[in-house]
């Protein structure tokens, strides 16, 4: 369960009773809440919108390991409303990836103006085991049911075991050449030594 409250918010004690929206899971164990975060307003009609992660949903037919998801909200948002009725849903590309571990606003990476969205796979495993991945997906991303396959681009670990995806997140401009940049650790790296870990920065790229 995702809980929105709006602001401006005042000191005190609160309940999540009294929250402003509530966004349910689809089914059993989905683990829908496992990540949240603001995207900023995807498809630019004056609200900020919500990305939620669901790693243990499975949509996948005769499959008992979750493949997750991730589900985009469109502002504004108000009420206790079920996860299925999202403005989209990307389901990951096969069992066991765990899409929707993280999920995370990216900037604007590719320089249209409108912001993108993060979504980690930390179980992915098409580059070796438990590689992990993460999809970038560029406003305004795709509305309605699909999987990750769908993205705009596709980061994958180095080698089993890399587990990207766990963590993932936007950090500015650092090259300085008006685009947003991303972060993606790889906690299993073993490029120094076994399981030492890395950080990979990808700049951002324009049309």
């Amino acid at each position: 369960m995702t809980y929105l409250v709006r602001g401006p918010l005042v000191p005190g004690n609160w309940s999540l009773g009294s929250a402003d929206a509530s966004f349910r899971g689809e089914g059993y164990e989905t683990g829908a809440g496992s990540s949240v975060a603001g995207v900023g307003d995807v498809n630019a009609d004056g609200y900020d919108d919500v990305v939620v992660g669901a790693p243990s949903f499975l949509d996948i037919p005769d499959e008992e390991r979750p493949n997750g998801a991730a589900y985009l909200l469109y502002g504004p948002r108000a009420g206790s409303q079920s996860l299925g009725d999202a403005t989209a849903r990307w389901s990951g590309e096969a069992a066991t990836d765990t899409a929707g571990d993280i999920v995370a606003p990216a900037g604007d990476v590719n320089g249209d103006g409108q912001p993108d969205v993060l979504v980690g796979a930390t179980d992915e495993d098409s580059n070796g085991f438990s590689a992990g991945a993460v999809y970038v997906l560029f406003g305004p991303p795709p509305e309605g049911e699909s999987d990750l396959s769908l993205a705009d681009a596709k980061i994958v670990g180095k080698h089993a075991l890399n587990e990207v995806g766990d963590h993932v997140g936007p950090v500015g401009d650092l090259n300085g050449d008006g685009l947003d940049d991303i972060a993606i650790p790889a906690i299993g790296d073993s490029t120094v030594a076994e399981w030492s870990g890395a950080v990979y920065v990808f700049f951002g790229r324009g049309p």
